[in-house]
């Protein structure tokens, strides 16, 4: 598997990954959403770096 295909296949499985709960459910989407807009810059900031870290993490341990 070339880099782009990868690439591509990470890109797809991310949107599949994030349309899922709009999907299953609209509704706890959007209760969802709303309590992260109640959330501060620092704990967004934190819950941003920490899904990173993690993304990072499966990522790597997929890879090797």
């Amino acid at each position: 598997m070339d880099t782009w295909s990868l690439i591509l296949a990470a890109l797809g499985i991310a949107m599949v990954m994030e349309g899922l709960p709009y999907f299953i459910t609209p509704s706890g989407t959007r209760k969802y959403i709303r309590q992260l807009a109640e959330l501060g810059n620092p704990a967004l900031r934190l819950l941003g770096f920490l899904m990173m870290a993690g993304g990072l993490l499966v990522a790597w341990l997929a890879l090797n």
